[in-house]
């Protein structure tokens, strides 16, 4: 009986030595503090979760486990701030933002000072808590805490940071000038500087250490493009003017309607061209970009065709919206000094080198765009009057002539009218009359014989590479025997 005494007097002063030592293995945690510094500013409204001992412990709890490395991420009576060594190593390279996720990566950035400067901001208009300077609080899943200049160990919650210090575990913290040690959570930061383990970092001006950034180089162009470019890829700083692009994602540079970019430059990253579009694409940025592009304006258009034309034509041009058309009739290339502005059609009769350009202000006038009018003068073939008996007539030319500098090209010849049994046409094919050159050769007429007393009508039909078409009239006379 006295060993049991004995045995049982040992283990409760075992225990006694053991519960001291336990309470000293668990994080330290001044749950009286704490509970100060959960106050809401409206007590009525404060969360039980947040005011009770019990409850911090909780949520302590509830933060996850801490690996050696990270135990000195995770100290809550630390007088310093953790140095970055301390911090894990940041995770892999992440994806580019959707475009949904940076629109609202915009939008939320707007509930802190867009300007960097750490007045803080309006506090959400919600149910939230509020850590004040030279406080400590614990928040957890559910929670909001407005941070003014305090420390707060977040797991899963939202916190809006003003200058105060966050220690973020999947949290979403939206941050004014203060510290933010984020370990898998989103951080929206505005001038604040952020050490982060795997986080997405949508950043705007901050200082941004280790991490994984979002829109956070600024892209500066060398020149004035605004109305000739646009950009897909390329976020706009809220607040400002300013474009941030991503170090890991593509920003696409197209051209405006009616303009070519005819070569970029850049000192950080890589520009491609997409040749399916004309657009450039720049990738793997690595420092703030400037960007020098070579702006071209498209060449102008005409309404008509080059070709070789029956009569007098109507010459149309229209370019890019905004530029303005010179053009010459010589064939000589024009410019804004010896071009002719254009302000309305031109009317054309004879064979012409119209040219015309474009320009824009402030990029480089377009490639000169060339229209070739050529028109053909066609002479009929004439055959003198026979008596009725007549022996068979010689063949007559149709003297096509071609006075421009270009050739002239003939697609068909063809013989129509109501007397075409009363003439042969030697050939129908085509032919291309050389520049300032006569064809005497190629299409002749020759009446039949034995036709009776009366006058023979027909046409050759020629169709040009316009497909406009020049009706030359045939005629030939029979007289009765003895006629006058």
């Amino acid at each position: 009986m006295k060993k049991k005494l004995f045995a049982l007097f040992m283990i409760l002063a075992l225990l006694v030595c053991l519960l001291p030592a336990a309470a000293l293995a668990a994080p330290s945690v001044n749950l009286e503090r704490l509970a100060d510094f959960t106050e809401q500013d409206d007590p009525a409204e404060e969360p039980e979760d947040a005011s009770s001992p019990e409850d911090a412990e909780a949520a302590e709890d509830a933060l996850p486990a801490e690996t050696e490395e990270e135990d000195a991420f995770f100290q809550e009576d630390s007088e310093e701030l953790p140095s970055e060594d301390a911090l894990p190593s940041p995770s892999a390279s992440q994806t580019n933002p959707t475009p949904e996720e940076a629109e609202a990566a915009a939008a939320l950035a707007d509930l802190i000072e867009p300007d960097g400067e750490t007045e803080p901001a309006e506090a959400p208009e919600k149910d939230y808590v509020t850590a004040n300077a030279d406080q400590v609080l614990y928040a957890y899943e559910g929670m909001t805490v407005f941070n003014n200049a305090g420390v707060v160990y977040s797991n899963l919650a939202v916190v809006y940071n003003n200058g105060g210090t966050v220690y973020s575990n999947e949290g979403t913290v939206y941050n004014n000038g203060g510290i933010v040690y984020a370990n898998g959570g989103t951080v929206y930061n505005n001038a604040g500087t952020v050490y982060n383990n795997g986080a997405l970092i949508f950043g705007f001006g901050g200082d941004v250490a280790d991490s994984v950034i979002f829109g956070c180089y600024e892209l500066k162009f060398a020149d004035y493009y605004e109305p000739f470019i646009e950009l897909d890829g390329a976020n706009i700083e809220p607040g400002s003017e300013k474009m941030l692009v991503s170090e890991d994602g593509i920003c696409r540079i197209s051209p405006a309607p009616g303009y070519w970019i005819a070569g970029a430059e850049t000192n950080a990253g890589v520009i491609t061209r997409d040749e399916e579009d004309g657009s450039m694409l720049l990738s793997e940025v690595d420092a703030d970009v400037t960007l020098t592009l070579s702006i071209q304006t498209e060449s102008p258009a005409f309404d008509l065709e080059s070709g070789t034309y029956a009569e007098e034509k109507s010459v149309s041009i229209c370019g890019p919206e905004g530029s303005r058309i010179y053009y010459t009739l010589d064939g000589s290339l024009p410019t804004e000094e010896s071009g002719t502005l254009y302000e309305a059609p031109i009317a054309v009769s004879e064979s012409t080198v119209v040219t015309a350009i474009a320009v824009s202000d402030n990029v480089l006038p377009s490639e000169p765009a060339v229209l070739n009018l050529s028109f053909l003068l066609f002479t009929a073939p004439e055959f003198d009057a026979v008596d009725a008996g007549y022996a068979r007539q010689s063949a007559r030319p149709v003297i096509v002539e071609n006075d421009s500098a270009l050739p002239a090209v003939i697609t068909s010849a063809e013989l129509v009218g109501e007397n075409t049994e009363a003439f042969t046409l030697s050939s129908t094919s085509g032919k291309t009359v050389p520049a300032g050159k006569i064809n005497n050769s190629t299409w002749s007429v020759r009446p039949v014989t034995e036709l009776a007393p009366g006058t023979y009508q027909a046409a050759v039909v020629f169709t040009l590479d316009s497909g406009e078409t020049v009706e030359v009239p045939v005629t030939f006379t029979v007289n009765e025997k003895g006629e006058a």
